[in-house]
């Protein structure tokens, strides 16, 4: 794995601190972590789904295609939960009238 991935998840290990970073480690307010994602590592969000009570954003590199995905709760806490390389959208709707 690059040394960029290595190095962003140790940034993000980090971020929690002091009682709180005992609790829940790697996680952050999700609107720091969103930021440093933009100014730290050139990501936006490009998806957006609902799981078990949560939300999980993907964010990627429009260029490089370096990607993070984080887990949203309810109070706004945002854990990374993974990130890796090689991301690229795709279009695979079904055809119109497609029922699947």
């Amino acid at each position: 794995m690059p040394r960029r991935f290595l190095m962003a998840a140790g940034a993000f290990l980090l971020l929690a601190s002091g009682v709180e970073a005992q609790a829940v480690q790697g996680c952050e307010a999700r609107d720091r972590i969103k930021r440093d994602l933009a100014e730290g590592f050139g990501q936006r969000r490009v998806a957006v789904m609902l799981s078990q009570g949560s939300v999980v954003e993907i964010y990627a590199h429009p260029e490089l295609g370096e990607w993070t995905a984080l887990r949203v709760g309810p109070d706004g806490m945002a854990c990374v939960v993974d990130f890796g390389e090689a991301f690229f959208a795709v279009d695979d709707r079904p055809p119109q009238g497609d029922p699947l």
